[in-house]
């Protein structure tokens, strides 16, 4: 499907998206719980990828095969969400995508799913400032000051579901994002919304009437019971060089 003719703001999601969750969580099963044996690797990986990402049976898994890392499971997942910020390293390529589609005139919000301190040590880690003051949102032209912010940031503000009492699929988490960018229910369809996830990500936002760019390997399968991505990238900044082509296409009459 065609990106909408008109883009007015970008939402994209934290994990898996803008950092690259996974490899995070491999270097501390490496490096923390002594994880050496690519078999076991893999096969934490795996069961981490599906249950869903909430490290709930990994750390059953893993507390009863290594029980020293933490006195139970739930302590043991509590330690890898504070000790993951750590792992990551920050990608140049992401952090010049998210300045190209400021450039382009876009907002730019993050709506992710996770605590708020755990995802905003990712944010710390992984390079990427936030515009924490509010200030107003103006379609299509620059809206950050180099005079009046120290950096020049590459989130313009983050909706997290620890934060808010809701999280993807919840149309209400996508909601909150949309009413402090000012967009109206009329105007949803020229919202993107990038991320990884089919359901939370993808199909929660394609719910709310927002188009949609699925960040997967090309050769994953989309699930069929799911409302389809508008369109399929590889990674994020693949996606904003498709959004800026897009942009830069001459329109059609």
């Amino acid at each position: 499907m065609p990106l909408p003719p008109t883009i007015r703001a970008v939402l994209v999601d934290l994990d898996g998206t803008l950092v690259d969750r996974d490899a995070a969580l491999a270097a501390w099963l490496r490096r923390r719980a002594g994880v050496s044996a690519s078999a076991e690797l893999d096969a934490l990986m795996g069961l981490d990828r599906d249950s869903g990402r909430d490290l709930v049976e990994l750390s059953l898994a893993l507390n009863a095969s290594r029980p020293g890392l933490a006195p139970d499971p739930a302590s043991l997942a509590a330690r890898i969400r504070r000790e993951l910020p750590a792992e990551l390293r920050p990608d140049p390529a992401v952090r010049s995508a998210l300045d190209a589609l400021a450039e382009a005139g876009l907002p730019r919000v993050l709506v992710s799913n996770g605590g708020g301190p755990t995802q905003r040590a990712k944010l710390r880690a992984a390079g990427l400032e936030l515009l924490t003051e509010a200030r107003p949102i103006t379609h299509r032209r620059r809206w950050w000051s180099r005079r009046s912010a120290p950096a020049r940031p590459h989130l313009d503000a983050a909706f997290i579901s620890g934060e808010r009492g809701v999280a993807k699929p919840d149309p209400r988490l996508f909601g909150a994002a949309l009413d402090h960018l000012g967009i109206p229910d009329s105007a949803r369809a020229e919202v993107l919304m990038i991320g990884d996830a089919p359901r939370e990500d993808i199909d929660g936002a394609a719910a709310c009437g927002l188009a949609t760019i699925w960040v997967a390997d090309l050769a994953e399968p989309y699930p069929d019971d799911l409302r389809p991505p508008t369109l399929r990238c590889p990674d994020f900044p693949a996606a904003v060089r498709a959004i800026r082509q897009h942009l830069a296409a001459p329109s059609v009459d």
